[in-house]
């Protein structure tokens, strides 16, 4: 009686495994567009990844700034009114941070990295001058580093989903749900 029970079980399972490999083969059936807008997506979000991973980094270092700046003031580097004057520099700079849409008008980032810059150099003078004050400075450079690396990474993901757009945007634009709009990059700033 075993023989039969393991040879009905057999026959169940090849029954089972045929069907579910034709119902794999059904589901794993896409077209040219299909596979266009799966593209489409993955590069969107590794877009958006890298994006998030620059704007981290911008609101790592404007922590790091009001950090630096709170502690220059309570070891008395430097007096209340400097302390005003770097205060509301940082709140410039934050209301002034470029974003996806203002990256259009290379300017905006510019600008953004110039008054960023200037208040790094200054925090970073110092910074130096005070023994205590050496680690924050070495971490200031590092955002610094962290920043160039994003951007170019950023840079070079929006160059590929610009480039796919512009080859397939024939057959992307049948699916109106995708926006077809280039990425501006970073590079009029990071090539220099």
């Amino acid at each position: 009686m075993k023989p039969l029970i393991f040879l009905g079980l057999g026959i169940i399972m090849a029954g089972a495994s045929c069907s579910s490999s034709s119902t794999l083969h059904e589901r794993t059936h896409f077209s040219k567009a299909d596979s266009l807008t799966e593209a489409y997506l993955v590069l969107q979000d590794s877009l958006l990844q890298s994006w998030n991973r620059i704007m981290r980094t911008e609101l790592d270092r404007s922590a790091a700034l009001n950090s630096i700046i709170d502690n220059m003031q309570r070891t008395t580097l430097i007096n209340d009114e400097e302390w005003k004057a770097y205060r509301s520099t940082l709140e410039q700079l934050e209301r002034i941070r470029f974003t996806q849409k203002s990256m259009n008008d290379p300017h905006v980032i510019e600008e953004y990295d110039k008054a960023c810059g200037e208040l790094v150099r200054q925090l970073t003078v110092l910074s130096i001058a005070s023994a205590q004050m050496q680690t924050a400075a070495d971490e200031l450079a590092s955002f610094n580093e962290s920043n160039v690396y994003y951007r170019r990474y950023y840079d070079s993901l929006a160059y590929e989903f610009n480039t796919f757009i512009q080859v397939n945007s024939v057959d992307l634009s049948l699916d109106s749900n995708l926006q077809l709009e280039k990425k501006p990059m970073f590079w009029s700033v990071s090539s220099h």
